[in-house]
């Protein structure tokens, strides 16, 4: 069975677009202001908005270069509170915002926003943004890669947003991606890096692969590009995906 991909809902704002339940999480990483149409266009989309810790510092500080905290607030603040600061705790309070506390060095502050998603979410498919997950420390970007990786057979679809590009993870299959020249490529690339891929076969690239090996190590196809605005990709084995942002 083909698994369809169309990830330009989650910052497509136009009305015929398909829109799925989203679940936005705010991660320790800078908001760069020449993202600020992706951003507020992911808040718009968002059915439930996550500051994982010190992900609180990041949207006050984007907010108020404008002016704007009081309009834009996260339904929820969560963490071990390590990395968020007295003012910002002092400035979520005061609008009825009270960062969750959770006490546990075997998770992530990430896990610790998924959890609560599931938590409170039953019955719908969220699918979640990761915000600045792959900037910054670079074992705190493997660490989100790790979370493509371990939540795979997870019900909600993740995926992360960083400075300049979008990343998810095909598993092992048949996969269709459809997206949006408004918002997405040329630019892409396929990713082993959880696995060696025994046989990669894909269609709609300008270097497209045939029953091809990739590993870490070997060959891994970086610097692709989008022929079509459809891409198939056939894998054995799970694999990343990551396209530039416009």
């Amino acid at each position: 069975m083909t698994k369809i991909w169309e990830p330009s809902f989650i910052y497509n704002l136009d009305p015929n677009s398909k829109n799925y339940p989203i679940a936005l999480i705010i991660l320790n990483q800078p908001i760069p202001e020449y993202q600020s149409r992706l951003f507020e266009n992911l808040w718009s989309k968002a059915d439930v908005i996550l500051c994982a810790d010190g992900g609180a510092n990041r949207l006050y500080d984007y907010l108020k270069a404008s002016n704007r905290q009081t309009e834009l607030l996260p339904n929820y603040v969560i963490g071990d509170l390590d990395s968020i600061r007295d003012d910002v705790v002092e400035f979520y309070q005061s609008q009825g915002v009270n960062p969750i506390k959770i006490d546990d060095q075997y998770s992530t502050d990430f896990t610790k926003c998924f959890k609560h998603i599931e938590e409170l979410n039953q019955h719908d498919i969220y699918n979640i943004v990761m915000l600045g997950g792959l900037n910054g420390r670079f074992d705190h970007s493997i660490s989100q890669v790790n979370n493509l990786y371990d939540l795979k057979d997870h019900r909600y679809p993740l995926y992360i947003i960083s400075d300049s590009s979008l990343t998810f993870l095909l598993d092992k299959g048949e996969h269709e991606l459809n997206f949006n020249p408004n918002y997405e490529g040329p630019t892409c690339g396929l990713l082993p890096l959880g696995f060696p891929v025994k046989s990669l076969t894909t269609e709609g690239l300008v270097w497209n692969l045939e029953n091809h090996e990739s590993k870490m190590g070997g060959m891994v196809s970086t610097s692709n590009l989008l022929q079509e605005n459809k891409v198939k990709v056939i894998t054995s084995d799970p694999i990343c995906w990551t396209i530039e942002l416009k």
